[in-house]
């Protein structure tokens, strides 16, 4: 069996932006592409309901790129495979502290001392790390 259908109809979802930005479920011929049957359905209704389960986060790699993760229920990383854009810690401190940004968030001296010290407890923790003996080919026991 090779694991295809000969199925003369095949299912779609396409996404709109006539009026009403939609996604529209439905059926069609696979040879003709005639649309059998249709449902349209708001695209806010759509993504909430798809995404109401997930959380954006993310993640530091030891060289020091923040690469964002989305994680569904219990954790399930969604999309391990995507390409997400890596950003260096340096270029997102760079970003948070320049003068725009400052003026734009109304961060004064408070919040520009609390990076800092969260940063200095992260030297820290970098660090102790080195500290340690380190084997990338023994997993830690």
């Amino acid at each position: 069996m090779s694991g295809q259908s000969n199925s003369p109809l095949e299912p779609f979802v396409e996404r709109t932006e006539i009026g009403t930005c939609s996604y529209r479920f439905g059926y069609r011929c696979a040879t003709t592409k005639q649309v059998l049957s249709i449902v349209t359905i708001p695209a806010k209704m759509v993504e909430l309901a798809l995404t109401e389960s997930f959380s954006l986060t993310t993640k530091i790699t030891p060289a020091g790129d923040v690469i964002p993760v989305l994680a569904g229920p219990d954790d399930v990383t969604i999309a391990p495979g995507a390409i997400w854009t890596a950003t260096p810690v340096e270029q997102l401190v760079a970003d948070a502290i320049s003068a725009e940004n400052l003026y734009l968030e109304e961060a004064g001296r408070a919040e520009l001392n609390i990076l800092r010290q969260r940063l200095e407890h992260a030297i820290g923790l970098v660090t102790e790390a080195l500290r340690r003996p380190i084997d990338a080919k023994k997993a830690p026991s």
